[in-house]
């Protein structure tokens, strides 16, 4: 008999998970939650492993107009959108040091591209795009040539999403046939190891309703979990893998993990 996926925790978060950035190495997994009724964007940083908030509900002086750039063990990256509305392009870029949760630098008219584990690079935004760097310890930016650096292969593994009309929704939809479940509009798709991980919507009451749904490799149903309901449109990226764990976003708001 096969085994069933594990149920490692969930975490309700106060506001909608607008983004997330993977730290694999550290079991880290940051987030960025923003609240539209209040106007207040928040950033958190959980250590999947142990299941406990290194950081948690970091707020800015600039409460709305920010969002999550990247993370590393040390350090969050978060842009600053100098315009409120405006020209998005116009950016500054703070660092936010983990273990204390204060600010470390900003530098204003900075956007970012990529990074290591002592420069930032992008590009100096005021007047023409120049390429820059950022010494990550100091905050101190310097005009500079940089060439693009290696980044480290995808650390998650994301489905691949299927529209309705395409072979591939066909198959799927199939399968679910036999599983009670007649889905709709598309579907995202992903197999991992011996798992089968189908994300898809179906018709509730005039509105759609989004279903995660995991079977094992005889096509046994181990693991329903219903994401969202009356919902007018479709979802991406409704789940991932990190470290052999199935995480996904239920409700908008709450952050579920399954070891698989």
């Amino acid at each position: 008999m096969s085994r069933e996926p594990e149920f490692l925790f969930s975490h309700h978060l106060p506001g909608m998970i607008w983004n997330t950035v993977a730290v694999e190495q550290a079991q880290l997994l940051a987030l960025e939650v923003r609240d539209d009724t209040t106007f207040t964007t928040t950033f958190s940083l959980l250590n999947y492993q142990r299941n406990i908030f290194v950081l948690e509900n970091k707020s800015l002086p600039e409460p709305w107009w920010v969002s999550l750039a990247a993370a590393n063990e040390q350090t969050l990256l978060i842009n600053r959108f100098m315009n409120k509305g405006g020209n998005p392009d116009q950016k500054s870029l703070i660092a936010v040091d983990i273990q204390s949760g204060d600010i470390r630098w900003e530098v204003e008219s900075f956007s970012f591209f990529d990074w290591n584990k002592t420069e930032i690079f992008g590009y100096r935004t005021k007047g023409d795009p120049i390429q820059a760097t950022i010494n990550l310890a100091s905050g101190a930016m310097m005009e500079t040539d940089w060439e693009h650096p290696e980044s480290p292969s995808a650390e998650r593994q994301r489905p691949a999403f299927y529209p309705e009309g395409s072979q591939h929704f066909d198959t799927i939809k199939e399968f679910l046939r036999k599983a009670d479940y007649l889905i709709v509009k598309g579907v995202e798709y992903l197999e991992f190891n011996d798992w089968i991980i189908i994300s898809g919507y179906v018709e509730e009451l005039a509105k759609l309703a989004n279903y995660l749904l995991v079977f094992d490799r005889e096509g046994m149903l181990k693991l329903t979990v219903k994401l969202g309901e009356n919902l007018a449109g479709l979802g991406t990226d409704t789940f991932f893998i990190l470290s052999g764990c199935l995480f996904l976003v239920q409700n908008k708001t709450d952050l579920a993990a399954y070891r698989l």
